[in-house]
């Protein structure tokens, strides 16, 4: 099994945004100690509780603070940006810095307040998947007639490491005829069978397109663990409150605290049962349990680990259990 790390730069009731991010880093310092494969950062505007809205800048700076993780963003909000001005920078990316990036567009293009700022049109002239498409035209990995008269003058010779994070059919078969590796977006619509319908499809077109070449499919999920079950359950329940995603994930001005949401706990019951986010909540060992089991249902090796926990102390003792465990069952590193 492979473990990776997806960070959301949070800013807690303690942190401002600056601290969020240079936490971000020793985060990323502290899962390339300990041997995590990869270290991703999502992409986020205007959500109070995330600090990182240009993951291309903070994977630069993460790859120059760190030695030998692998560093990713999940995802790139792709909508709101042009093909050839995100091909740009993946190549100017791999070239001052070689063999280090992954990179997973997402369709998701934001609320529509962000689509307004971003100027935004959902009938725009080319589609989510015309454009990405032309964004693999323009990374000289597939070549398109219909533009090729415009080019990406910057032509990294390195290898780039696409994915697409979808949880439709139609984005996975995508992904797979363009040779792109898939996040499965479990997370976000957390029903198995689906999950199980995209990955097998995925399998069969990928193999069809491209015999010769290693599928890549990485199982992200939020996960909350401790060294006992109370302080798990002080970091579960303000996330179950963040997780109902209201007013946009703009309910709290920073990521809450147990203190935040002491005066909404008789609702805990009843917000937890409208949750469409569900995260692996329990021991490290349960944790790991469930991860097992979804490596035999669906034989996936590679996870995307979330640990959305307010304070960094708390982040960084989730990657310092779910390592120890691995150790415990692989006896050797987590990667």
């Amino acid at each position: 099994m492979k473990f990776s790390i997806l960070d959301q730069g949070l800013i807690d009731k303690i942190t401002t945004s600056e601290e969020a991010i240079q936490n971000s880093i020793k985060l990323a310092q502290v899962a390339d100690k300990l041997g995590y494969f990869s270290y991703w950062v999502a992409e986020h505007h205007n959500v109070h509780s995330f600090s990182i809205s240009c993951p291309e800048i903070m994977m630069m700076q993460l790859a120059h603070q760190t030695k030998n993780i692998k560093i990713g963003v999940a995802s790139i909000l792709f909508n709101l940006y042009s093909p050839l001005r995100t091909a740009e920078m993946i190549s100017t990316m791999t070239s001052v810095v070689k063999n280090r990036f992954y990179f997973a567009l997402g369709s998701n293009p934001g609320t529509k307040f962000i689509q307004k700022a971003f100027n935004y049109s959902a009938e725009s002239s080319l589609t989510y998947q015309e454009k990405i498409k032309h964004l693999f035209h323009f990374l000289n990995i597939q070549s398109l007639k219909s533009i090729k008269n415009v080019r990406s003058v910057i032509q990294s010779k390195e290898n780039k490491e696409m994915f697409l994070t979808t949880f439709t059919l139609k984005n996975a078969i995508l992904a797979a005829k363009l040779g792109a590796g898939l996040i499965v977006g479990h997370n976000f619509l957390p029903d198995f069978e689906n999950t199980k319908k995209i990955v097998k499809t995925y399998r069969k077109y990928f193999k069809k397109h491209w015999p010769d070449k290693e599928e890549k499919i990485i199982f992200p999920t939020f996960i909350v663990t401790a060294e006992n079950e109370e302080k798990i359950n002080n970091l579960w329940t303000p996330l179950k409150f963040f997780l109902l995603g209201e007013e946009d994930f703009n309910k709290f001005w920073h990521f809450p605290s147990l203190d935040d949401v002491k005066d909404r706990l008789s609702e805990e019951k009843e917000v937890e049962s409208k949750l469409k986010i569900l995260p692996l909540v329990g021991s490290p060992k349960y944790i790991y349990d469930q991860l097992l089991k979804v490596k035999q249902q669906l034989n996936i090796e590679h996870f995307l680990l979330i640990p959305m926990v307010n304070q960094i102390e708390n982040r960084i003792k989730i990657l310092e259990l779910m390592q120890k465990e691995h150790k415990k069952r692989q006896n050797g590193k987590i990667c």
